[in-house]
């Protein structure tokens, strides 16, 4: 969005947490599944649907497509895992979903939704597990 504001002279970095930049295929489970059946409910009650929509990795595709980033600005992400404990049962569901389709994930969003592709995405790893501070395990719970 950077560069569709025109806001870039103003920005020198960007840090996202826990953010789909690829999308969640635990949105494109839920839109496959109940969009015919929410979408009317939530017109009803006058709520937006749209937003399940636009985290589906379709639309993320197609979104980062169309938004690029600015090279002059500095692009940081966190991620989380889910420990899969019972001590967190609200994102149980939505964790298996998304770890069956695309790994490890904190509950609604793959590590690899947040990593670089090819050589680079070791050397997020290797860079991630040097930073004093930073926890292995993680989800949306424990960030505060």
């Amino acid at each position: 969005m950077i560069s569709c504001l025109d806001v870039a002279p103003q920005v020198l970095t960007l840090t996202t947490l826990g953010t789909p930049h690829r999308g969640t295929s635990f949105a494109d489970w839920g839109v496959n599944r109940f969009a015919r059946l929410a979408q009317p409910l939530l017109n009803l009650i006058g709520m937006p649907f749209q937003a399940f929509h636009d985290l589906t990795r379709a639309s993320c595709q197609t979104f980062n497509a169309t938004v690029l980033d600015v090279p002059t600005v500095r692009y940081f992400s966190v991620a989380g895992k889910h420990d899969g404990s019972f001590l967190h049962p609200e994102w149980l569901l939505s964790a298996a979903i998304v770890g069956k389709q695309e790994g490890d994930n904190d509950g609604v969003v793959s590590l690899s939704g947040h990593l670089p592709t090819g050589a680079d995405r070791q050397k997020a790893y290797d860079d991630a597990a040097k930073v004093p501070g930073v926890k292995s395990v993680v989800n949306h719970i424990d960030v505060p």
